[in-house]
């Protein structure tokens, strides 16, 4: 089983980084291949929207006129049975790095001049995908941001063929500068991992529901914890 962890944070070490390192190791503890990439750490350029890609009707990713690394970066995330992609929130979304990797998945959709809306690749596959965010805000705004910052991160996981999606938010997270991710945090970060591989849906279910937060009386909307340090 292949694992790609794929973090949208500027901060190298992060909570961010730290929990999708501890989702990996919890995969690895179970024989899987892992592998990270930090998008800040690649060379991606910006989307043209010129359409190019979109045009081409086969089942594989279309072509496009940057060449960068985000070609390969995308062919090995179709090689993978799991994602793990996670992005601290800014302003109510996911980070800029993020939407940025985002936009050039314009090569996973088909997109002729005579059609009004676009399709997923029939060659994209089928995974599963654990997406994370993090966010300083106070409890209602972490509530609402989260929300939004996730539901992003789960829509570039469907672009990549995923069929089932765990969501993950923490809130209130990185309020100084020595903040990083706690012992209890990585260890359910590392059992998620764990159970991930081992396709333990029910015990899934359940460490997600004892991880879910309660931030200043409000729960959190998502359904369990991952924490991101910008």
């Amino acid at each position: 089983m292949k694992v790609l962890g794929i973090s949208g944070s500027y901060r190298k070490d992060g909570i961010v980084d730290s929990a999708i390192g501890q989702v990996l190791a919890g995969s690895a503890s179970r024989g899987a291949q892992v592998e990270m990439v930090r998008l800040a750490d690649i060379d991606m350029a910006y989307c043209r929207n010129c359409r190019v890609c979109a045009a081409d009707q086969g089942p594989a990713p279309g072509p496009c006129v940057h060449e960068d690394d985000i070609a390969p970066l995308l062919d090995r995330c179709l090689e993978a049975d799991l994602l793990v992609l996670g992005s601290p929130v800014n302003f109510g979304r996911v980070t800029a790095l993020t939407k940025t990797f985002w936009e050039r998945m314009a090569v996973m959709v088909r997109w002729p001049e005579d059609k009004w809306i676009p399709r997923i690749r029939d060659g994209i596959g089928n995974r599963r995908a654990v997406v994370l965010t993090s966010s300083t805000a106070p409890p209602l705004l972490s509530r609402l941001s989260g929300v939004t910052a996730s539901n992003e991160l789960q829509q570039m996981a469907r672009l990549l063929g995923a069929r089932r999606v765990d969501r993950f938010h923490l809130g209130m997270v990185a309020l100084d500068n020595d903040h990083t991710l706690d012992q209890r945090h990585r260890r359910r970060a590392f059992k998620l991992g764990a159970l991930s591989v081992d396709g333990s849906h029910l015990r899934r279910k359940a460490l997600l529901a004892r991880a879910t937060l309660d931030l200043g009386g409000l729960p959190t909307v998502a359904r369990g914890m991952v924490g991101g340090k910008f």
